[in-house]
């Protein structure tokens, strides 16, 4: 299992009962935002802890939880610029050892450090069954094609290529921005028909239909609220939100909304990246359109009481 925890913070309870259930083997997570004052609360029962903090500043931070049935062993990059844990599983009877690496590429990282990833590559590849596990934070690259627009991220695909390795993830965190001309539709029918019309309500559910990010719903909520609107609109939204995480504490132990927090479902704090919020569990996605959705209907009523509504969300 690989997670981006943006903080575990108070999430270890969560993770742990996740895990536990699941019966993962490996258990790779990036920026942990752990330090030294961490130690006491990182352990998971039935699991080797191999971790590696952020020097110096805040946040980042790497993490491998291996099952202890496995013979594993942490391997010293010694590259302190590159935010990265190498272990090497020792492979049973005649297999090949597993040389796994998870790492977080910093955005907008320097070509320096991007070098000195390559190289770590290139000093291991082809010695061990390979696995390169974490958040690369190259949206641009398109998997299918095989094709990115930034030198940085093309540079990434030819190390990929040159060392054998193969992309096996069957989501991507690319986020595709809503189309600006449906937004312009959306404010043109808030100016034609009134904000509570069944024309406006119409083209709410045109976008309801397609996976929305809590970045999204921000953006249709400026385009149809004034700032007083906006501000209830807000307000409802993290009531909504609260509900939500209070209703998820008595979901069954793998449900991954179990780690859900009001920041989460609502795209602020450490969860404001659009294509951080596509990297979401599906339920998790699911979740957070539900609330954000049912926010902006709420506000839309409030504001044009008089309207006979039917819901958005059906």
């Amino acid at each position: 299992m690989y997670i981006n925890a943006c903080s575990m913070g108070n999430k270890q309870e969560k993770l742990e009962a996740m895990v536990q259930h699941q019966s993962y083997d490996v258990v790779a997570i990036t920026e942990t935002w752990w330090d030294d004052s961490h130690s006491w609360s990182t352990a998971l029962n039935g699991y080797k802890l191999f971790r590696t903090d952020r020097k110096g500043r805040r946040g980042g931070g790497v993490v491998l939880y291996i099952r202890e049935a496995f013979d594993a062993m942490g391997i010293e990059a010694n590259d302190d610029e590159v935010e990265c844990l190498w272990v090497r599983i020792k492979g049973k009877a005649n297999k090949a050892d597993i040389l796994l690496r998870v790492f977080y590429h910093i955005p907008n990282q320097e070509e320096e450090v991007d070098n000195l990833f390559y190289k770590q590559l290139e000093n291991v590849s082809g010695s061990s069954a390979l696995v390169l596990v974490g958040d690369f934070n190259l949206p641009d690259i398109c998997w299918e094609l095989h094709t990115a627009e930034k030198r940085q991220s093309r540079k990434f695909l030819e190390c990929v290529k040159d060392n054998c390795l193969l992309q096996l993830g069957a989501t991507h965190n690319t986020y595709q921005p809503l189309a600006w001309q449906a937004l312009t539709e959306l404010r043109d029918a808030v100016r034609k028909y009134g904000l509570g019309s069944a024309e406006v309500m119409q083209v709410l559910r045109y976008f309801n239909a397609s996976l929305l990010t809590p970045f999204d719903i921000r953006s249709l909520a400026r385009a149809l609220f004034p700032p007083v609107e906006y501000d209830f609109f807000e307000y409802k939204w993290t009531q909504l939100a609260v509900r939500a995480v209070e209703r998820n504490r008595t979901l069954g132990l793998g449900d991954p909304r179990r780690m859900v927090n009001t920041d989460m479902l609502m795209g602020t704090g450490n969860y404001t990246r659009a294509d951080g919020q596509v990297g979401f569990e599906p339920l998790i996605q699911e979740q957070c359109q539900q609330t954000g959705m049912a926010a902006l209907v709420q506000t839309i009523q409030l504001a044009t009481p008089q309207q006979s509504f039917a819901t958005v969300l059906a």
